[in-house]
């Protein structure tokens, strides 16, 4: 594995671990160790992701073996790992009230949102201090955040970001010098203050699914950012089609579930197992869903909802990330440079999700996002964000200024954005450098904003949710773009 494929595994395991999957984080952890084997710092990673998982025994095990090398994390593992087991429930709906234990307070931290420093200090230093997101909270990976769930508040009522409060919400910053929009045309308004990351639109725009810090879903109204529902989970994923009731797949455990959000009182809704499995995917039409069979292995499946039949899509054993087209008939997948499959065996492939090996359609790329129309697939070639057309593959450059994570299409296929950061080589910490978006086809940009870790565009219009990084919450960005001036590219 070269120093650049290392590069580009440690940043999708940042971003999968950041945004609390990590299931997929430790499949790309346990990669990098075997290139850089009898490491303790990725030791150490490997067992915060296994505490992560709640699979204590593992995690134990790291502990042991960390404890026999004389490394005195060992202590600080185990005592993340009690805190795992031992932490108490703190998910609640909005009419509960918001008082917060010590031990929760001291407890329920963001296993997913933080590395300690000797993780990043030993692993970027073998990648040449250019590693990805593994996201401190602070100046130093040692910080802990305490705000937990309790936290969680509506930050607004169901105001609109116009006049005086849109010119007080906008986003301000620098031009980013690839093109950007006056980041005054972007109203920002907070939605909902506390510790949530990975807002998801439903597909009716109704409600916004997020992960609270200790791995619960809570699912926010989008209008009075009024939490609905929680329950114990990660990785919620709407069912595609906008019809009430709204459902909602997410992971709990080795298993996936799914609920129908039919009743206003969380108690009453029906939560169902469907299969074994991880990091649900449903196709567009709603009849299937792409997951991961294996713990924390590469490789994706379908399953299909209706008949419960399971196909294996087997050219994407080696892959750790894999996307739908929009017809919900083929899945695009990646395999890395780095491993022992042959050169057209890599790069971005199509396979058919009736089962089969996938054909090479974009060598040096990665992680595809496939466009609501089907026409173009956004990806990552070497320091680059492109967009490619489908099927014949013409590349058009969006941005160089990565590294890149979260990358969304709009509703329309207009617009892709995503989140951007990069590691402080003076301090080893993970600073975030906010949300871009950009025009596909056009040399326009827009900086959404300074802030955020992850976004998701609504379903209709120029709208987007993101989360506050550091600054924590979600928040709802409204792009007003149409008669904004650009800048020179």
């Amino acid at each position: 594995m070269d120093t650049q494929e290392a590069k580009q595994r440690y940043q999708q395991a940042g971003t999968l671990y950041q945004a609390q999957k990590f299931t997929e984080a430790l499949a790309l952890i346990e990669d990098l160790s075997r290139a850089y084997p009898e490491n303790n710092d990725l030791l150490y990673a490997r067992g915060l992701c296994l505490a992560g998982l709640g699979r204590a025994d593992d995690a134990q095990a790291v502990c042991d073996q960390l404890a026999k090398y004389g490394d005195t994390r060992a202590d600080e593992l185990k005592a993340r790992i009690k805190a795992q087991g031992s932490a108490e429930p703190v998910l609640r709906t909005a009419a509960e009230p918001a008082g917060r234990s010590k031990s929760v307070k001291r407890y329920a931290v963001v296993v997913g949102a933080v590395l300690v420093v000797s993780c990043v200090v030993g692993v970027t230093a073998l990648l040449m201090r250019k590693g990805p997101p593994l996201k401190p909270d602070g100046e130093g990976m040692h910080q802990l955040t305490s705000s937990t769930v309790d936290d969680i508040a509506p930050a607004s009522k169901s105001v609109p970001a116009t006049g005086r409060d849109a010119r007080e919400g906008a986003s301000s910053g620098a031009n980013s010098g690839d093109g950007t929009v006056s980041s005054s045309k972007v109203l920002m308004k907070p939605l909902v203050k506390g510790a949530l990351y990975g807002p998801r639109w439903s597909p009716d725009g109704t409600f916004i699914a997020c992960q609270a810090q200790d791995r619960g879903v809570v699912v926010l109204d989008s209008q009075s950012g009024e939490t609905r529902y929680t329950f114990p989970g990660t990785d919620p994923q709407w069912h595609p089609i906008s019809t009430a009731p709204c459902r909602v797949y997410y992971c709990r455990g080795d298993g996936i579930f799914t609920c129908k959000l039919t009743s206003p009182k969380p108690a009453d809704v029906e939560h169902e197992r469907i299969c074994d499995g991880y990091m649900p995917y449903p196709s567009p039409d709603g009849e299937k869903l792409l997951f991961s069979p294996k713990k924390d292995r590469p490789g994706f499946n379908v399953f299909n909802l209706t008949n419960g039949t399971t196909t294996e899509i087997s050219g994407a054993s080696h892959s750790p990330l894999a996307c739908w087209a929009p017809d919900g008939q083929r899945v695009a997948y990646h395999i890395p440079s780095a491993g022992p499959l042959p050169a057209d065996r890599k790069g971005i492939l199509i396979a058919p999700a009736s089962g089969g090996a996938g054909d090479q359609w974009l060598a040096e790329a990665i992680s595809a996002v496939w466009s609501p129309q089907g026409d173009r697939i956004a990806c990552v070639r070497g320091d680059e964000l492109c967009v490619a057309s489908y099927p014949n593959g013409a590349i058009e450059s969006i941005s160089a200024q990565g590294p890149f994570t979260s990358v969304t299409w709009s509703g329309d296929g207009r617009w892709i954005a995503w989140a951007r950061g990069g590691l402080d080589e003076s301090t080893g910490a993970w600073r975030s450098h906010g949300i871009m978006a950009a025009e596909v086809g056009t040399k326009r940009h827009v900086k959404i904003s300074d802030f955020g870790d992850n976004v998701d565009w609504a379903p209709e219009g120029l709208v987007l949710a993101l989360d506050g990084g550091g600054k924590g919450g979600i928040w709802i960005a409204t792009l007003v773009a149409e008669s904004a001036p650009v800048s020179s590219p």
